[in-house]
This record gives C-alpha cells, sequence and structure tokens, in this order.
C-alpha cells in the first residue's frame, strides 16, 4: 500500500515556522527577536516549528522519531557541534517535543523536560499557545541553551530517574486534563 503522507514542510525561516498559526503578529516578533539573537551569542540555533498534527507528514512514526527527523531534515544547529535545538508544537495531537542536538549529553533532557513543564505546558493547558510558546521559548533559551553554550554542566536533578522518565512522557505529550 502506498504512503500517504504529505513530505516533511520546510522551513520558512531559520527561527519561528508557525505553520499552525499559534502566534499573532506581536508573538511572532518577540519570539522571532528572541531566537535570532541566541545564534550570535551563543552559536547556537533554536528553531520552533508548529504544525496542527503530525499526521499529514508521518503518521506511523512516535513524536520522537517525527522531532529527530524534522530536526536532521532542517538541519538545525551547527554540524560539527551538534548543538540545534528544535521546539516542535503539534496543538491538535496535544503534543509537543524539544529536540536537543546529539552534542547534549543526557542530562540536559532532563532541564528541557522541565522547561516543558515548568513554561509551556501550563498555559498550553487552557489554549494559550502563544503565551506558552513565549514563556518556553524564554526558560529554553536560559535552561539549556546558554549554560551548555558557556560549557557549564548540566543541573544535577534531585528527581530519580524513573520519576524523571514519568514526568518526561507526560511533559511531552499533554493530553492531561484541562
Amino acid at each position: 500500500m502506498a504512503s500517504t503522507a504529505q513530505p516533511y514542510p520546510s522551513p520558512i525561516s531559520p527561527h519561528v515556522n508557525d505553520f499552525a498559526q499559534l502566534l499573532d503578529a506581536e508573538g511572532l516578533a518577540e519570539v522571532r527577536g528572541m531566537l535570532k539573537s541566541l545564534k550570535p551569542d551563543t552559536g547556537i540555533q533554536m528553531t520552533i516549528i508548529t504544525l496542527g498534527s503530525q499526521a499529514p507528514y508521518a503518521p506511523d512514526e512516535t513524536l520522537e522519531e517525527f522531532a529527530t527527523n524534522l530536526f536532521n531534515k532542517w538541519g538545525i544547529g551547527d554540524a560539527a557541534r551538534n548543538d540545534g535545538i528544535l521546539v516542535l508544537v503539534l496543538p491538535d495531537n496535544r503534543a509537543m517535543r524539544i529536540e536537543l542536538g546529539a552534542g547534549y549529553d543526557a542530562s540536559w533532557n532532563a532541564e528541557a523536560g522541565r522547561a516543558i513543564d515548568r513554561s509551556y505546558l501550563p498555559s498550553f493547558r487552557s489554549d494559550k499557545y502563544a503565551l506558552g510558546i513565549k514563556d518556553g521559548v524564554a526558560d529554553t533559551i536560559a535552561l539549556p541553551a546558554r549554560p551548555y553554550a558557556e560549557r557549564q554542566p548540566a543541573p544535577k536533578s534531585t528527581d530519580s530517574p524513573l520519576v524523571f522518565i514519568v514526568g518526561l512522557f507526560a511533559a511531552t505529550v499533554f493530553t492531561l486534563s484541562r
């Protein structure tokens, strides 16, 4: 049976690709400004992609596979340092993911998961995507992007590994009650 999936969308910007139209003009300018200044300040490229749903592009992939494949197809970050960051928001799926380049060790994934819990999800649960994106992007720049660029170690987690894995899954897919 032939696949009916569409090809992945092409980037329209190295910073903000709001295909789901979650940001108004002011929010788009604010997020774009934060991401544009990140690259010259730290050398790190961070890209946000909003799509209504994953289904038209990769219905058989997990969220992690989809984010990783988008990250690689778009070539986010410096290829030699593998330090790019992708923020993927899928409002129709009520899902999101922060994908870190392979240059980040696993301890930075915990920090990305905490940024999701702390800054993106509280607003997303109330369908305030623009606010969640603005707060979340600022938080993701603060941790992990800037400390990583300054070669600081990831903050030590007080969570047990099992709590982190369960917490990251719950944070990545936000189908929690509203």
